[in-house]
């Protein structure tokens, strides 16, 4: 099937090209890039194992575990530099934060590296027979149909966590079926293009966008208390301040996050 045949092979590539165009330094947009990729990735690998259980099985553990949590790790330091100095509170505190993450920073980068160096390029390639065995008898049709099953699937799982009070850790888990689902949709998409797909995949897109926002507050408030902590400065007070700022925008997020949820639930 020409269709998914393409898109694996694409996002195969994407995280090669993505691999081989990591310099020296560390470089936050190349860091994201690269996780981008390996979720777009993972995302296609579980639709075909999915469509195709038994015939289809994706050492997925051994391939990307170490190589997404280390440059996970780096992500999330260098992100807290790019919200430090958009959330700045106190200069004096916000200097002392950035020169900790500085060394977090350089600690991470050392360990991405070595995952990189140890990430094995050629079991990735190895996989592009298994996908056309799975997909030669799969026709545009089929696979759209196959597609759709699987994304309604997974917006099935976000709907019955809606049914419930909507804590922190559940908006965290929509959040993640939400990712996940998108790379689906655009597969349908290719196949069949149609309206309601365009328009589910601008839904979940934008519901993606506001979540990875709320999200990235999140994990900043999180290493600011770590930073306090592990360093215990004389007065913390400005720190805590700062937290606070920053986790007000976060319920702000929350807030709009509820009812784009509610009103997603309306649509579906």
């Amino acid at each position: 099937m020409k269709q998914l045949e393409g898109i694996y092979q694409k996002r195969a590539e994407d995280v090669l090209a993505c691999i081989h165009n990591i310099g020296p330094v560390s470089e936050a947009e190349q860091i994201h890039r690269l996780r981008v990729s390996i979720k777009k990735l993972r995302a296609v690998i579980r639709f075909l194992e999915a469509t195709a259980p038994g015939a289809f099985v994706f050492p997925d553990r051994d391939l990307f575990t170490k190589i997404f949590k280390r440059s996970g790790e780096l992500r999330e330091i260098q992100l807290n530099k790019q919200l430090a100095l958009i959330f700045r509170y106190s200069a004096t505190s916000a200097k002392a934060y950035l020169y900790y993450l500085k060394e977090r920073e350089q600690v991470a980068w050392e360990a991405f590296q070595r995952s990189l160096n140890r990430f094995p390029e050629s079991d990735l390639l190895k996989l592009e027979k298994k996908t056309e065995k799975v997909l030669m008898h799969l026709s545009s049709a089929k696979l759209y149909t196959l597609g759709k099953q699987y994304a309604h699937s997974e917006v099935e799982v976000v709907l019955t966590l809606l049914k419930k009070k909507l804590s922190v850790r559940r908006t965290h888990r929509i959040r993640r079926v939400l990712k996940r689902t998108e790379p689906i949709l655009l597969i349908c998409k290719q196949a069949k293009p149609g309206k309601n797909t365009r328009l589910l995949i601008k839904r979940i897109r934008s519901l993606n966008t506001l979540l990875g926002n709320w999200h990235d507050k999140t994990v900043f408030i999180s290493s600011l208390h770590r930073f306090i902590k592990h360093r215990k400065p004389a007065n913390p007070r400005p720190l805590l301040k700062w937290a606070e700022f920053v986790s007000n925008r976060a319920d702000a997020d929350f807030k709009e996050i509820k009812a784009r949820l509610r009103e997603f639930a309306a649509q579906i």
